[in-house]
């Protein structure tokens, strides 16, 4: 892929997903794309969070459980794991959609779109 249209990629992924996107590139494309650096420095600091939180404890439960050696402590581990995932994950959405109905003019929602229509 040319650097020209990786570049316009990424411009596409930080108009759509706004700060999110830092959760999705690699940190040189918020460098490239010239993200002010204290919104990049507190987003990059929820990612590196997010990421600790529930990636750690889920592989932690996940590797006790493929090895048959579970127990209260390692299930607990595994479900809090994910409970962060998800949980961020629903705030991601709904960040996403409060972006998306203020891009749009007058603040209308976007249109339905019917199972019948071509």
């Amino acid at each position: 892929m040319p650097a020209t249209a990786a570049a316009s990629s990424a411009e596409a992924l930080y108009a759509k997903w706004g700060r999110l996107a830092v959760f999705f590139t690699p940190t040189i494309v918020s460098g490239v794309l010239k993200m002010q650096y204290s919104q990049f420095l507190v987003w990059n600091f929820v990612v590196g969070s997010v990421y600790v939180l529930s990636v750690g404890p889920a592989a932690y439960g996940v590797g006790k459980v493929s090895a048959s050696e579970q127990d209260a402590a390692s299930l607990a581990a595994l479900f809090i794991g994910l409970a962060i995932a998800a949980g961020f994950a629903v705030l991601a959405a709904g960040y996403y959609r409060r972006r998306r109905a203020r891009r749009l003019p007058g603040g209308a929602s976007p249109p339905e779109v019917s199972e019948g229509s071509p």
